[in-house]
């Protein structure tokens, strides 16, 4: 069995990070190992939420795996509570040359940097993007490593929803530059949930080539969702899927929870209601018996 060190923070209310990836991981056929970065109350777009790093319990479990002979066939990293956990991460991968990295660089959104994050994260996440062989920024960390306006590419995004043509060029723009930045061995970036009138575009880049992704646009944004993504994307790739059928298997399934939790009123704040179509097994992430308006149609 593949086993995968699960490395991000948990947050006891509001299905994120940990608490959606372990059990989609599971589904999937995949031993997960978590390893909190930090523990929160809820996420933190709840107000009040309470915060604790665990950035030397990190450092230290890394080495206690070390001395206690385990190893990993991957990683998956998602939030990290500060610098030291990353260069922990950079060394670890260091010395165990052919572990698999996937990383979703958790930095930022909609323009914006999260609370306890800014521009000096740059670096070490570059370098772990660097030792990564698939990551997946949301359009703001994409802006963020690769130094793009963010303001200017969003909105160009956006409005190209009906050029195909001027979001494929915008794209491939930035995307280029950013895969340059992966490890000699890396396969390639997706990156998640751009938003545009209409539609949803996941935009996929490996080895030169660029796919466009769309899908319908359901429902209100929800944390989690980029947490689901990773799991399920980084999961069918361990698993041999391809780049293109992983990233249209994680939208798919994130699309059908977003259009259950709609449809039984969950507010949003509390992410989606992902345990029900688990409650089908694999099945339910492969999409069996969804119906057939859920189509994520390429390169339109």
């Amino acid at each position: 069995m593949i086993h995968l060190a699960l490395c991000n923070d948990l947050s006891a209310v509001g299905r994120c990070s940990i608490a959606v990836q372990l059990p989609v991981l599971s589904a999937l056929g995949i031993e997960a190992s978590p390893l909190p970065t930090a523990v929160l109350s809820s996420h933190t777009g709840f107000s009040g939420a309470e915060a604790e790093g665990l950035s030397d319990f990190f450092q230290r479990a890394l080495s206690a795996w070390d001395r206690q002979g385990f190893r990993f066939d991957a990683l998956l990293l998602g939030y990290l509570w500060d610098s030291g956990e990353a260069e922990a991460l950079l060394s670890y991968l260091r010395e165990h040359p052919g572990t698999r990295c996937f990383l979703d660089p958790v930095m930022a959104d909609h323009g914006r940097w999260y609370q306890n994050m800014g521009e000096e994260r740059l670096p070490s996440m570059r370098a772990l993007l660097k030792s990564s062989e698939l990551a997946f920024p949301n359009l703001t960390e994409a802006c963020f490593l690769g130094n793009f306006d963010y303001p200017s590419l969003s909105k160009d995004l956006w409005e190209s929803g009906s050029s195909f043509d001027s979001g494929r060029k915008r794209a491939e723009e930035l995307l280029r530059p950013l895969c340059e930045l992966l490890s000699p061995e890396g396969k390639g970036l997706i990156i998640t949930g751009i938003e545009q009138e209409k539609s949803i575009l996941n935009a996929v880049y490996e080895k030169g080539e660029l796919t466009l992704l769309y899908g319908e646009r359901v429902g209100e944004g929800r944390p989690g969702t980029g947490d689901l993504f990773s799991a399920i994307a980084a999961g069918s790739r361990l698993s041999g899927s391809s780049l293109i059928e992983s990233a249209v298997l994680s939208a798919d399934f994130i699309r059908r929870c977003i259009k259950r939790s709609e449809e039984g009123g969950e507010p949003p704040l509390r992410g989606v209601l992902f345990e029900e179509l688990l409650r089908l097994g694999e099945s339910g992430i492969r999409g069996e018996g969804r119906d057939g308006n859920d189509d994520i149609f390429k390169d339109r």
